[in-house]
C-alpha cells in the first residue's frame, strides 16, 4: 500500500497534498475518473434504446470504477483514483442529468430541463453574491481554474469532449488542454468496453 508506506503530511491542508500525490497526478487521475464516467454513459445511451437493456458495466458504479483503473498508470495512481472515485464520479450524474434532458424529445423532460436551469441561475447568482461578500480571496485553495476547473460549464464541456475524442483518453486530454489534432484516435476497444465480455 503506497500510502501507508508514504505517511502522512497533517500539516498540509489541500488532501492530495497531505498524501504526497502531486498536483498533476492529481488532476490525470480526476480526469480519467471523468472519462471514465462520461464515457461509460454515453456508449449506454448511443448503443441502447433502452438503457435498461445496456450490460451492467456500462451502467454501474462498479463498471465506471472498472474502466477508470484500466486507465491507471501505476500503483500511485491506482490508489488515489480507488481513494477519490466515489467522490469525483458524483459530480458527472448532474452533467448526464442535464444532458438527458436536453436531447429528450418528451414534453416532461424538456419542461423539467427548463426548471432546472432557472434554479441553477438563481443558484449562480446566489454564488456570486456570497462570494463578492466574502473577505476571502480564494477559498477553497485547490481549486483548479481555467480549463480543467471543476464547475457546470465546463462539466459540460467534458462530457462534449469524451464524445468528440471519439472515447480516447489521450485526445480527451488534448482537447481539454486546447492541442488540435489531424490525426484520428478511434478508440473501438474503448468504445466496446466490456459489452463482449459476457456481462450478465
Amino acid at each position: 500500500m503506497l500510502f501507508k508506506q508514504r505517511g502522512f503530511n497533517h500539516e498540509e491542508e489541500i488532501f492530495h497534498r497531505a498524501l504526497s500525490v502531486s498536483d498533476d497526478v492529481k488532476n490525470i487521475v480526476r480526469e480519467k475518473i471523468f472519462f471514465s464516467s462520461f464515457a461509460n454513459a454515453l456508449q449506454a445511451m448511443d448503443l441502447f434504446e433502452d438503457i435498461n437493456d445496456a450490460p451492467r458495466a456500462l451502467s454501474t458504479v462498479t463498471g465506471d470504477l472498472e474502466k477508470c483503473l484500466q486507465l491507471t498508470d501505476g500503483h500511485e495512481e491506482y490508489e488515489y483514483a480507488l481513494l477519490c472515485f466515489t467522490m469525483y464520479q458524483r459530480l458527472t450524474k448532474p452533467t448526464l442529468a442535464e444532458y438527458r434532458m436536453k436531447n429528450s424529445t418528451d414534453p416532461e423532460d424538456r419542461e423539467a430541463m427548463l426548471k432546472h436551469r432557472i434554479i441553477e441561475a438563481i443558484m449562480e447568482l446566489k454564488r456570486e453574491a456570497d462570494k463578492s461578500d466574502s473577505d476571502e480571496d480564494d477559498e477553497y485553495p485547490d481549486e483548479e481554474k481555467g480549463p480543467f476547473a471543476v464547475n457546470q460549464t465546463r462539466m459540460l464541456t467534458r462530457l462534449k469532449y469524451v464524445k468528440k475524442s471519439n472515447y480516447n483518453f489521450n485526445t480527451y486530454m488534448n482537447l481539454m488542454k486546447g492541442v488540435k489534432t489531424t490525426k484520428s484516435d478511434f478508440d473501438i476497444e474503448g468504445l466496446l468496453g466490456n459489452i463482449l465480455e459476457g456481462d450478465d
